[in-house]
């Protein structure tokens, strides 16, 4: 039923990864296109803003200096200095001496008496002595209104510079119009300088001048403000939402097109999975039913004789189609499926059958076997045990290994019972992987455990025969605290042999010793290893077939 669930859960995946990745992908698409506006809305108000900057303070440069030409005097002469000074400067239409509200000459005439500056209010008020200003827009019989630039330079006399706006427009009117915006320079955001670009893009009602270098979307349009930090004008780029939309549509092709073969990978990954899932289970309960399920030894070593006095039973599966199927893949299937059940009983059939014999003759060999959660939801194991062991199999040497994930709570009576069952049957009973579940030091007081197999995740922490993370000796320490047996997994070294035994740990198994082998490589390998000379820890090499067989798995 779990894996029942787990194909439906896989099915739902695959259908999701056939419609988020094209939604994702236009979706990424689009946004991809109002990054694209954004930064050219940006590159046209940022260089608007400094070629307006530009313009200003190259006006104001030179109405600095005429002071100094004119020789603070009202003549011809002075006119004559500020006809050469206009025509040095391009960006300045006229230039004049001037009063807050009258002015006495420019560079083309020299009035017998002041003229009256017809200019609003704000524009006939001066800067401070020193300072200069620009004011709003005034007519000066130029074809268009102009902008006035002032400069005082004493008490009550100013230089006044006039100044086209649409000078500011030089150099980007082109990338405006190329870019399908238009441009808006403002006086105090308010008052219109100049525009230029596409025509029929057209300023929004309501725009947030305080919202500066982000974009905002107002009724439909795109729109970017800038600012001068020198004088008071304002930049606003406006873009149609079209010019999103065209953009996105020419990539929408490309990226969802992208986004389709994606899905379709992973939807066929995913589907594939599922089937290969849902076959191998089926595969695997017909393996159960035909007792397909090979056994494989791989040797535990006594590291103060060199004698071997064991092995761990594993599970294997020749597929008949695929080969050896790796055991992590199924048997993670058997746990979802209850089938590590039977698949345990049929292990238990063939260890008495193949190894039962030499386990009477021998009584200083052991079998270890791996059993799941499962087998302590109910006490069936404690039946398929005494039938074992009543003829085939004596009980004091098997060894159950326990995961430290599988290790039950107090409350979990029947689990209790059958490990206690385990235990007055005669067989011992091992902690596997110990550190890497989640079990506290108390669960290993309680329970009745004669093992503790240190998983080699840890014993890979040994980097010489003196030096070691640490871990591996803490975990040793626990179990001689407890009184139990220590059997480390995973030795691939000689040095890690060493150190383990120079720890006071008595048992290891690895392929440094052996590798998982079927029963005729195994009882062979007993006899080779067995008559060696007392003490050796060499690894004797297995034959092919053994090497060629996979790492244990608990």
């Amino acid at each position: 039923m779990r894996n029942q669930t787990a194909i439906r859960l896989l099915y739902v995946l695959a259908v999701l990864a056939g419609i988020l990745p094209p939604l994702l992908f236009l979706g990424y698409a689009y946004r991809q296109s109002v990054a694209d506006v954004e930064h050219q809305l940006d590159f046209v108000g940022t260089g608007t803003l400094v070629r307006t900057e530009t313009v200003l303070d190259t006006v104001a440069g030179t109405l600095r200096k005429v002071p100094s030409l004119i020789h603070r005097q009202i003549d011809q002469s002075s006119v004559d200095k500020l006809r050469q000074a206009v025509f040095l400067d391009r960006y300045i239409q006229s230039i004049g001496i001037r009063t807050a509200g009258e002015l006495l000459c420019n560079n083309q005439t020299l009035y017998p008496r002041p003229v009256r500056i017809p200019d609003p209010k704000e524009s006939l008020t001066l800067p401070a002595p020193g300072e200069v200003a620009v004011r709003p827009l005034v007519d000066r019989g130029f074809p268009s209104k102009s902008l006035v630039v002032l400069y005082t330079f004493t008490n009550g006399m100013a230089v006044e510079g006039i100044v086209d706006p649409a000078l500011f427009s030089e150099f980007f009117d082109y990338y405006a119009r190329q870019f399908d915006c238009r441009e808006f320079i403002r006086f105090r955001g308010e008052s219109p300088l100049t525009d230029f670009g596409e025509d029929h893009i057209s300023l929004p009602a309501k725009i947030n001048l305080t919202i500066d270098d982000r974009l905002q979307w107002l009724d439909g349009r795109l729109v970017m403000v800038k600012h001068s930090t020198k004088y008071p004008i304002h930049t606003i780029t406006v873009a149609s939402n079209a010019t999103v939309l065209a953009k996105w549509t020419r990539s929408a092709v490309i990226f969802g097109l992208t986004g389709l073969a994606v899905s379709a990978l992973l939807s066929g990954l995913i589907i594939r999975l599922a089937r290969r899932t849902r076959t191998l289970e089926a595969d695997l309960r017909e393996a159960v039913r035909y007792r397909e399920i090979d056994v494989h030894y791989q040797p535990i070593i006594d590291l103060e004789t060199g004698r071997c006095v064991g092995a761990e039973a594993l599970m294997r599966w020749p597929h008949r189609r695929r080969g050896l199927i790796p055991a992590g893949e199924f048997i993670a299937i058997a746990e979802r499926t209850d089938l590590i059940v039977p698949m345990t009983d049929t292990l238990l059939e063939k260890i008495a059958v193949s190894l039962g014999p030499t386990l009477r003759e021998d009584p200083s060999l052991h079998i270890g076997v791996n059993l799941a959660h499962q087998h302590f939801v109910t006490t069936r194991i404690l039946d398929r045990v005494a039938e074992i062991t009543k003829a085939d199999i004596p009980p004091g040497q098997i060894i159950f290994e326990i995961t430290e994930r599988g290790l039950v709570s107090d409350k979990d009576s029947v689990a209790r019972t059958v490990m206690a069952g385990l235990g007055a049957t005669g067989a011992r009973l091992a902690v596997d992987d110990f550190g890497t579940g989640y079990s506290s030091l108390s669960y290993l007081q309680r329970f009745p455990l004669d093992y503790l197999k240190v998983d080699k995740a840890f014993v890979d922490g040994i980097s010489s025969a003196t030096e070691s993370s640490g871990l591996v000796d803490q975990i040793i320490r626990i179990g001689h605290s407890l009184g139990m047996e220590i059997i480390a997994e995973g030795v691939e070294e000689g040095f890690q042999a060493d150190y383990l035994k120079a720890q006071g740990v008595k048992l290891a198994q690895g392929w440094h010793f052996g590798r998982p082998m079927p029963i005729d490589d195994f009882l062979k390998f007993v006899r080779e290893r067995n008559h060696a000379s007392p003490g050796r820890t060499t690894r004797i090499p297995t034959t092919p077939e053994a090497v060629a067989s996979a790492r244990p798995v608990a």
